[in-house]
């Protein structure tokens, strides 16, 4: 991970994830220990060619002692960072959580948790052997790779044909299946 003013976001493959939060708010007070871990997961996952910047602007008590508000910190970090972009901002109160990926900025709407959270970020990043951030999902089958419940092409077909009452003379149904498997040689004939 590497410090956001050396990146701005604005570079290829730069992930910022920020929080816009006030020590006094208490939905921000809660949100803690989800931001925690949130950066324990990110920071034990390897990310490939992709910076990832965990980034806090907070209306805390140090902050105003040093004559810090809020505003100003968004203002420095928008003046800094998001030059000619659109700049951050308080979207809606605290806390406020964004993210800048490849100088695209977006705001999260959903639930407060690490797990929520971390799918959102991760939702554009185009890393093909990064498997931590894309779900596992089946590739697609075809109807004859993987019917409903797992019977073969020919069962399926053979099931849909006896259930309309035709039947195939000389062993049944699975006649065909068990020709195959002794290699004999008999024509099947259809009722």
């Amino acid at each position: 991970m590497q410090e956001e003013s050396s990146l701005g976001g604005k570079h290829k493959n730069t992930l910022i994830i920020g929080k816009i939060y006030a020590d006094w708010c208490g939905h921000c007070v809660a949100l803690m220990s989800e931001w925690k871990k949130l950066k324990e997961t990110m920071k034990h996952k390897r990310i490939d060619d992709t910076n990832v910047i965990f980034k806090e602007i907070g209306d805390t008590k140090e902050n105003k002692k040093k004559g810090l508000a809020v505003d100003a910190l968004i203002e420095n970090f928008n003046k800094k960072n998001r030059v000619n972009l659109e700049p951050i901002k308080i979207d809606g109160g605290f806390p406020t959580i964004f993210k800048i990926y490849n100088g695209k900025l977006e705001y999260y709407k959903g639930e407060r948790n690490a797990e929520s959270i971390l799918k959102w970020a991760s939702s554009n990043l185009k890393s093909k052997t990064n498997a931590y951030f894309h779900e596992k999902t089946e590739k697609p089958s075809t109807f004859a790779e993987k019917p409903e419940n797992k019977e073969t092409f020919f069962s399926k077909i053979m099931g849909i044909f006896g259930q309309k009452g035709k039947t195939m003379k000389k062993g049944g149904r699975k006649s065909r299946r068990f020709m195959r498997k002794n290699n004999k040689s008999r024509k099947v004939k259809w009722a």
